[in-house]
């Protein structure tokens, strides 16, 4: 009865499982901050120059909400977009934001490409 409840314990989680989650997390916080800093510097702007202040920011915001859409969904695909847009990041504010603005799409970028590579199956030819 012993080595029945030892062999049935559930398995731990894979290295696919553990690198989803982890991309995940650090794209939904990244992206959470980065959403709510765009908003408020957008609704702070509109004293001066009226609604259109919006405008870029919800631009900002709505690129980034998503990638973070595309990325929950299709890892390889999303992961490549964080990889795109992180330089694209790059290009625009320098390099001089990297551990702020880019970073965290990198990182999460990596972390799901890895998890999509770990969940595919090597075929093998014969």
């Amino acid at each position: 009865m012993l080595a029945t409840a030892i062999t049935n314990r559930p398995s731990p989680p894979s290295a696919s499982r553990w690198t989803l989650w982890t991309g995940r997390i650090v794209l939904t916080v990244w992206a959470a901050f980065w959403i709510w800093f765009n908003v408020a510097a957008g609704i702070g702007e509109m004293s001066e120059l009226g609604p259109i202040a919006l405008l870029p920011h919800g631009l900002m915001a709505a690129v980034i909400l998503g990638a973070c859409v595309v990325a929950w969904r299709w890892r390889l695909v999303g992961g490549i977009l964080l990889l795109a847009l992180a330089a694209l990041f790059a290009g625009v504010f320098g390099f001089g934001v990297a551990a702020i603005l880019l970073a965290p799409p990198t990182l999460a970028g990596l972390l799901l490409i890895a998890s999509d590579v770990a969940a595919t199956p090597i075929r093998r030819r014969k």
